[in-house]
């Protein structure tokens, strides 16, 4: 769990600068005026921000120097930082800690362009206009976004047709690489069968996948789909060559490796073939 208020710089305080780098969002006194409503209200911009999905979810306590005046309330509300629409809200009760939590939302990318308030946008407040006004305080704040687990993807045997990115490994030959070429934008497994290459009775224990550089493809989805197969996901971007390796630990604990050169060929763009980042390396091991 990450504690949102662990890093003061990345809050602004009712749309001023930063608070003082002493500033833990431990204590904030609002000053309620007759017939308003007052509030403190918490912009998150940092770099990691929740995203849809996660939980935001913390605690507060709200209390009064001579007692809450009849009729006032207090709520943590979640705005939309882009319009203001109130997503959510939950009262806040007066004089014991109490706790919250929302689901967070996802926001456009470039939300920080145009408003400044890309993130969360938090409102704690104290309403019902009183006849006179009177402070609160609001101490004790704690505040964290919990990332969703998704569960694992299921990895099914991929059904490739023809050797295009599935190669049989020789047990004649062990520097063969073999060449893969497929267009931008295509998603397919690639596929090292060993079952010519290892001998009877071994089977694969582990498998690593490593990819030598980013941008032509990503690759996901490492799996050992049967005893004596591996394979991986690649997703065709830029066009270009880049060099993918199989290590395959047996039962043994002999190493036995494929290489593979994957072209993306030069073609007509249709602008939406970038892949994204990914990871270098992925690993797997036998069920």
């Amino acid at each position: 769990m990450a504690n949102l208020l662990a890093t003061p710089a990345l809050w602004h305080i009712d749309f001023d600068s930063p608070p003082p780098s002493s500033w833990n969002g431990s204590a904030y006194t609002i000053n309620v005026s007759s017939s308003s409503t007052a509030s403190f209200q918490l912009l998150y911009n940092g770099g990691s921000q929740p995203v849809a999905g996660d939980v935001i979810a913390g605690s507060i306590n709200f209390t009064c120097v001579d007692g809450l005046p009849p009729g006032n309330t207090a709520k943590v509300v979640l705005y939309d930082p882009l319009n203001g629409d109130v997503l959510t809200s939950q009262p806040i009760s007066y004089g014991t800690p109490s706790d919250f939590s929302f689901d967070a939302f996802a926001y456009p990318t470039d939300a920080w362009l145009e408003t400044g308030l890309d993130g969360v946008r938090l409102l704690l407040e104290v309403s019902n206009a009183p006849a006179t006004g009177f402070p609160a305080y609001l101490y004790g704040l704690q505040l964290a976004a919990t990332p969703t687990v998704q569960p694992p993807p299921v990895i099914a045997a991929c059904d490739e047709i023809g050797i295009v990115s599935r190669v049989f490994a020789s047990a004649h030959d062990r520097t063969r690489i073999h060449q893969i070429s497929v267009p931008p934008g295509e998603r397919r497994c690639v596929v090292a069968d060993y079952n010519g290459a290892i001998p009877v009775g071994r089977s694969i224990a582990a498998i690593e996948w490593r990819l030598q550089c980013q941008g032509v493809v990503a690759i996901s989805n490492a799996a050992i789909p049967a005893t004596r197969q591996a394979q991986v996901q690649i997703q065709a971007g830029c066009p270009g060559r880049t060099a993918l390796r199989c290590m395959a630990t047996l039962d043994n604990g002999e190493v036995y490796v494929q290489r593979f050169m994957v072209e993306v060929p030069c073609m007509p763009s249709f602008g939406d073939e970038a892949v994204t980042s990914g990871p270098t390396t992925l690993t797997a091991v036998a069920a």
